[in-house]
């Protein structure tokens, strides 16, 4: 029992941004958690385009040639696109897509829309 109230005593000290920092390191190898980061990460690239270019999901399904029920599941992380969907969504949004296959040692900066994403390490031509 003494272990157990360590352990919550040593868990409630902790800061709330020191524990979301800790969760984040553990679950930072799942392949689920990281698969859904980079759906976030596409999700919301899509919406600040769509925003960008005023373009309405009701517009957007239609360019798409997909229901708006289908654009919102989308966007809200409840579709696991294809390469061959996102390539479709690109095209409908006037953009390309940059993908980048690196070795785990090296960090990716994922928090750039419209440039090539810089990797730590590694330089680009």
């Amino acid at each position: 029992m003494k272990l157990r109230e360590n352990s919550i005593q040593k868990r409630e000290s902790l800061k709330p941004a020191e524990r979301f920092k800790k969760l984040l390191d553990k679950y930072q190898d799942d392949r689920r958690f990281v698969a859904e980061g980079l759906l976030i990460d596409i999700d919301e690239q899509i919406v600040r385009l769509m925003q960008e270019k005023g373009i309405t999901r009701t517009r957007f399904a239609g360019l798409l040639g997909v229901s708006r029920a289908y654009v919102t599941k989308l966007l809200n992380g409840n579709e696991n696109l294809t390469i061959k969907q996102l390539v479709r969504v690109c095209a409908a949004l006037d953009c390309g897509i940059d993908v980048a296959i690196i070795p785990r040692q090296f960090k990716v900066n994922r928090l750039m829309t419209h440039t090539p994403r810089r990797v730590e390490g590694i330089r680009r031509r």
